[in-house]
Order: C-alpha cells, then sequence, then structure tokens
C-alpha cells in the first residue's frame, strides 16, 4: 500500500512538472488542435505575419525580402529554397555575426523552417524581432510546403549527382 501511495505522488509531481514546464517553456506542445495552428496563431500574436507560399514566392521574386532558413546546416546544404541564407536556429547566437552585415532592420525579413510542425523558423522570427527587426514573416508550411507547390529547390549536391 505504501508503495502505491509513493508511486502515485511521484507520478502526480512528475505530471505536474510536465504541465509547468509546457506551460512555461518556449517550445509548449498544445493540449488541443494541431501544433501547426498553435505555431501559426503564436506568430501573429508575436507580431510575425505568415505568408502563403505563394506570397512568399512574389515577395521573394520582387526582391523584397531577405530569406532565412532556420534549420540546421546539413539541411540547409541538403536542399533550400534559392538565395535563402543560413540562420540555424540552434546556434543563432553564434551564427548571426556571419550574417549581420546583411540584416538592415528596415529590410523586411522572410523565415522558413522544415515543416508546419516545426516551430525553429517561429524562434527564429521571435528572436531577430527582439534584436530590431520589425517586418519579419514567416513561410506558412515551411519547406514541405514550398516543395509540395512544386516550387524550385537548390542544393549543394554536385550536378547530375544523386537527388538529396
Amino acid at each position: 500500500m505504501r508503495i502505491a501511495l509513493q508511486a502515485g505522488l511521484l507520478l502526480a509531481a512528475a505530471l505536474a512538472a510536465g504541465v509547468a514546464a509546457n506551460t512555461a517553456g518556449p517550445r509548449r506542445i498544445p493540449w488541443t488542435g494541431g501544433i501547426e495552428a498553435r505555431l501559426e496563431a503564436e506568430a501573429r500574436a508575436s507580431g510575425i505575419a505568415v505568408m502563403s507560399v505563394a506570397e512568399a514566392k512574389a515577395a521573394l521574386d520582387a526582391g523584397t525580402h531577405l530569406l532565412l532558413d532556420a534549420r540546421a546546416p546539413a539541411e540547409h546544404a541538403a536542399r533550400r529554397i534559392p538565395w535563402a541564407m543560413s540562420l540555424p536556429w540552434r546556434t543563432v547566437t553564434s551564427s548571426i555575426e556571419a550574417i549581420a552585415p546583411m540584416l538592415d532592420p528596415a529590410r523586411p525579413l522572410l523565415v522558413y523552417c522544415r515543416g508546419a510542425a516545426c516551430d525553429e523558423g517561429l524562434l527564429l522570427a521571435r528572436h531577430l524581432r527582439a534584436r530590431g527587426h520589425g517586418n519579419v514573416s514567416l513561410i506558412g508550411g515551411g519547406m514541405e510546403a514550398w516543395r509540395a507547390a512544386g516550387l524550385p529547390v537548390e542544393s549543394d549536391a554536385p550536378a547530375g549527382g544523386p537527388a538529396p
């Protein structure tokens, strides 16, 4: 009986700690609905616009936005949206200095990551807003939506080599 009580108390404490961490952490898991909807709602609540891939393509074709890839460097090298600069969320504090001269606070920024359930793009966009970039947008659906729309991608793979 005593062991069952201890196990129950331990389970209750773990559940309370998990709920607290999920509520206070930057990478919360939604209790209801999909993570994609939560990420888009959080982006908009943070003042970050969410563009469709068609809107993003038009902005990139017009040359109005600087495109930033929040994914890991290996993912960026394997397949990326043309003209994207790598600024991985996981190493942003050390890698931002390499592209800092190109980050004009007056120029609109467009950020993407892996897909609709990837939060690295949102975290990078928030970081950039905190650094003074007022016009930051996300590509809704990220690289997955870009590819699903049949839009062009580029790679560091040699020409004629295997497709990444």
